[in-house]
């Protein structure tokens, strides 16, 4: 298996920015799937098809992974998220990235709330609507999907984490129960507070004993699918 990890930016939002302002134009998703899907494909032994790629991320990065099976459905056979930001029409959600976007620990601030899906309000929000990988499960009929999430585990250690993980908990089980609706099968592991997912693991947000334990899981679907397709 070749691994390829683009970065996504502190917060690229893996999408093309609306307003990016004078920052000049934020193509993250353009240039991941039209520039890097190819270059890689030039330049390793790849399966370059639809068939032998799959795609995943966590946090944003999982957001990223759906949004873009979504939008190229053509490119990917499965699509996974570890923890992702998967409902931006979620005003908690919408909330956090408008916020994350003033701190300069990601990055340079944003200048305006708008500047990556648009204004984040209604009835100027159809960007953030449009993007929202919860909304948009049609497109994944067919094709593998997986999906991991804690509950937060104890909320009162390490609180900031603890609520992340529950926030996002709330978008990945909104996204399974739209796949339910739609008749599209899924893999969900909901690991709750984690003592029975991984060692280490307590069910927050961003702990490496969690992730590690999706990807073992995730990599062992996306092989059985290579190999049974």
């Amino acid at each position: 298996m070749i691994t390829i990890m683009p970065n996504g930016g502190g917060r690229g939002w893996y999408t093309n920015w609306v307003n990016p302002g004078s920052r000049g134009r934020q193509n993250w998703e353009s240039f991941h799937l039209d520039q890097v899907i190819p270059f890689i494909d030039a330049n390793l032994r790849t399966i370059p098809s639809r068939a032998g790629r799959a795609i995943v991320g966590h946090s944003m990065g999982g957001f990223g992974a759906l949004r873009y099976a979504e939008d190229r459905p053509d490119l990917f056979s499965y699509a996974g998220s570890f923890s992702g930001d998967l409902d931006l029409d979620d005003p908690v959600m919408r909330a956090a990235v408008v916020g994350s976007g003033l701190l300069p620990s990601f990055g340079t601030p944003l200048e305006k709330p708008g500047a990556i899906f648009g204004p984040p309000v209604w009835p100027l929000d159809a960007g953030w609507k449009k993007a929202s990988p919860a909304q948009h499960v049609g497109a994944l009929r067919g094709m593998g999907v997986a999906m991991y999430t804690g509950n937060g585990g104890n909320l009162t250690v390490d609180p900031v984490l603890a609520l992340a993980e529950k926030e996002v908990e709330r978008t990945t089980l909104r996204a399974a129960g739209n796949l339910r609706a739609a008749g599209i099968p899924y893999h969900l592991v909901d690991y709750g507070n984690g003592s029975a997912w991984a060692a280490g693991c307590t069910g927050k947000h961003s702990q490496n004993a969690c992730l590690q334990a999706d990807m073992n899981d995730y990599v062992s679907l996306v092989m059985k699918r290579l190999q049974h397709p």
